[in-house]
């Protein structure tokens, strides 16, 4: 389980929206 990648990803979607 890759939870740097899930943290990643919501930051990313959270800075793009």
């Amino acid at each position: 389980m890759d939870i740097w990648l899930h943290y990643a990803f919501l930051n990313i979607r959270d800075k793009s929206g």
